[in-house]
């Protein structure tokens, strides 16, 4: 991994720290992503259990409510001992008990167990009213006094359905509870995880910019030393194989050539100083230093 990371040319290594960065936002995103799904899960748990079945029991509290409303109603119809109130009073229970039945089918198909447990008073209740009704078609007093019997049929699957309006409330404030507390911790910990992404994304870039930096401190301050001391023995380190090193290597190179230009130079400068004149500048030099080598060649000629 080092050594890829010394080949790399700069213009990758700045990638490294926004790609470093998009991987982290990515996994923020996925994170959230995923709580997002969580909170949908727990929405979709509280709809469907406890806010549904007080709903349901509403629903059946209404109709109940609806059947025993129409079943005096019929009575009094009949009452009326008229054909015309007679069919009125038929037809508007014939309604009711429909509606009944339908209700029992959907209740027993519920998943709740309370909403189930509804069915067998709604079914009692049901017998009680038809009872009734059937007896008050030949003799409405009898069917009055034997709503009194529904009546009592009545007010038990009243407080049932309350009770169990009751639990899923009850059940529907702790979901409601429990969802709220989840969501702030899931605000919480997003929060946490993108501060934790941005820390990381600052301290990633800060690492990347001083890996590429560290070079070319040391370079300049290597170049101000020669300049300072004409030394050209001094030499910069190479870390990297990227354009930093690269440049690092040429400076190298030309000091080198320098510090041996110069040696030369010295050497034939020297022995012509001795009176020996037969020394000269082998060295292949380019540009200025070939000026002074054939400047010093001929001075000793």
């Amino acid at each position: 991994m080092t050594a890829t990371y010394k080949k790399m040319s700069i213009a990758h290594k700045l990638m490294i720290a926004p790609l470093l960065v998009a991987v982290l936002l990515l996994g923020f995103g996925v994170f959230s992503y995923a709580n997002m799904s969580s909170f949908q899960s727990s929405v979709n748990t509280l709809l469907t259990g406890p806010v549904t079945s007080e709903r349901m029991a509403q629903e059946t509290e209404a109709t109940v409510n609806a059947t025993h409303a129409a079943a005096y109603r019929s009575l009094a119809l009949l009452n009326l001992k008229s054909t015309k109130s007679a069919a009125a009073a038929e037809e508007m229970m014939a309604q009711q008990l429909t509606g009944m039945t339908d209700l029992e089918r959907d209740l027993e198909a519920n998943p709740s167990a309370q909403l189930r447990a509804l069915v067998k008073p709604l079914k009692a209740y049901e017998v009680a009213v038809s009872e009734a009704y059937d007896s008050a078609t030949s003799d409405t007093n009898l069917g009055a006094m034997m709503m009194q019997e529904a009546d009592k049929a009545y007010d038990e699957l009243i407080e049932s359905l309350h009770a169990v309006g009751a639990a899923s409330r009850i059940q529907s404030s702790s979901s409601q509870k429990n969802l709220n507390e989840r969501i702030d911790l899931q605000q919480s910990v997003q929060f946490a995880a993108l501060l934790f992404a941005i820390a990381i994304s600052l301290l990633l870039a800060y690492f990347a910019g001083q890996r590429i930096s560290r070079p070319l401190r040391e370079m300049q301050q290597k170049i101000s030393e020669i300049e300072n001391y004409a030394d050209f023995s001094l030499r910069v380190q190479v870390h990297n194989e990227d354009e930093v090193g690269q440049a690092s290597m040429s400076l190298n190179a030309l000091l080198a050539a320098l510090q041996s230009s110069v040696h030369e130079v010295n050497s034939v400068v020297s022995a012509v100083a001795q009176g020996n004149f037969d020394k000269r500048v082998e060295a292949a030099l380019k540009g200025d230093m070939a000026i002074l080598k054939t400047a010093v060649n001929d001075s000793a000629e």
